[in-house]
């Protein structure tokens, strides 16, 4: 061992859970420590004291002082150091305390690291918690989207500008109420239910950064900012290891009418594109869940639109559909934003590709390989946030991967609820396997 080399066959005692350069730094400011000892002492101990005088202390007398007596006579007979640590002993001292530093600041980052990645798995944990609180509530998760267009239009992502005049809301806004934000979940529903003054929310993820401001017809005012809930991120849906995104970034394009903020977690869409929902053997734990039926007019704020119907409750994934296993299904994954207001990732109330949800398409923690709607072109191509844009925005073929800050890996939630720390060196079969709630694959944990 290390530690043990560097002690030079002293015994050490090895703690359980910490890591060889703390114990090296241990061991090193111990060495500090004693070095200091035996230098103080060798000084106290020199012929260095004098009486106030000026006469020397004969050999005799510092022969028969005792510690009590040394402390007494310093107190009594005030003296002077003759000499002082010389030069290549406070060298010694100093280039040691800058080794530990050297060895510290890396062990303190990487326990603070260490940290962060718990909280943001412990926060992984209850969104997963929450979800199978609602499939037991429901008879079925939370769907990851609601739609009730028709078929050709159900890859839509956009605003109702692009098609979308009839969508609930996605997987995370689902959770609010399961989650302690009630007030937030209420708002929600109110929203989806409204019929009074005209006023319908026909889109979630495009009307309620402004629902506030039409609702109060005070923009801006405090009571309307209240209810505009998609323009405040949520302490429960950011990793403390992602980067902060400034309010002056959040979303304000691509057909959005205000701006919109960014979180951190993102439902497993499946392994291959916004489509993967379609097909059993792609579908990940989400998809959308289509309420398309009779009855409904296909025209931006009807009335037959507005309802808590959009809920989607009780048409979300079922367990008994996860037939490879729900310890073996990815059920949610992390996602980092761009600082950008130009670049959709992260964007927590949206149930755009690389916003609320993932694929497994590439490996977690892949450079450059986003294909998205919402993409800030500007990125350098050698930046892992790298992406590029789809030549039509009316397309479903986009992907986005798993990211996060942590070294090496994402944290990932199963749908049992259990958690894993997925290595971005994954073989991609296997995490294409985890993503999928059907496929049939045999996976060895």
């Amino acid at each position: 061992m290390i530690a043990q080399v560097f002690c030079q066959g002293s015994p050490l005692l090895l703690i359980s859970g910490v890591s060889e350069t703390t114990q090296v730094v241990l061991v090193a400011w111990r060495m500090v420590v004693r070095l200091v000892y035996v230098v103080v002492v060798s000084c106290w101990n020199s012929d260095m004291m004098v009486q106030s005088n000026g006469d020397r202390l004969t050999m005799k007398d510092r022969q028969i002082m005792s510690e009590t007596n040394r402390v007494r006579l310093s107190k009594l007979r005030p003296a002077k150091m003759l000499q002082a640590f010389t030069l290549v002993e406070l060298l010694v001292v100093i280039a040691i305390i800058g080794i530990l530093v050297a060895l510290l600041l890396p062990a303190v980052n990487g326990a603070r690291e260490s940290s962060r990645r718990v909280q943001c798995m412990n926060k992984m944990r209850q969104l997963a918690v929450a979800s199978l609180n609602y499939e037991t509530n429901h008879n079925g998760m939370q769907p990851g989207i609601v739609s009730c267009v028709d078929e050709d239009r159900l890859w839509v992502q956009g605003g109702t500008q692009r098609g979308a005049f009839c969508q609930g809301p996605n997987w995370l806004l689902s959770l609010l109420h399961f989650i302690e934000e009630k007030a937030m979940g209420d708002i929600v529903a109110e929203a989806l239910a409204e019929t009074s003054g005209g006023l319908r929310i026909s889109n979630p993820a495009d009307d309620l950064e402004h629902y506030g401001d039409d609702k109060t017809g005070q923009p801006g005012s405090a009571a309307a900012e209240r209810q505009n809930i998609g323009k405040w991120p949520v302490e429960a849906f950011l990793c403390p290891s992602a980067p902060q995104m400034t309010l002056d970034k959040r979303i304000d394009d691509y057909d959005h009418d205000a701006y919109i903020a960014k979180g951190n977690y993102a439902a497993n869409w499946g392994m291959e594109d916004y489509y993967s929902w379609r097909d059993r053997k792609t579908h990940g734990a989400f998809g959308v869940v289509s309420l398309f039926q009779d009855g409904l007019v296909l025209q931006e704020h009807h009335p037959s639109l507005a309802g808590a119907f959009k809920m989607g409750y009780g048409n979300g994934t079922n367990l008994a559909l996860v037939r490879d296993g729900a310890s073996k299904t990815v059920m949610i994954s992390e996602v980092i934003g761009y600082d950008s207001s130009q670049d959709g990732r992260g964007g927590w109330i949206l149930n755009a590709m690389g916003s609320s949800i993932f694929t497994a398409k590439h490996p977690p923690n892949s450079i450059g390989t986003d294909l998205l709607p919402m993409c800030e072109r500007t990125i350098p191509r050698d930046h892992r946030l790298a992406c590029s844009g789809p030549p039509n925005r009316r397309d479903h073929q986009v992907w986005a991967s798993a990211r996060s800050n942590h070294r090496g890996g994402v944290n990932a939630a199963f749908m049992d609820g259990n958690m894993q720390f997925i290595d971005e060196g994954i073989d991609l079969s296997v995490w294409q396997a985890m993503s999928t709630r059907d496929g049939g694959e045999t996976v060895s944990q």
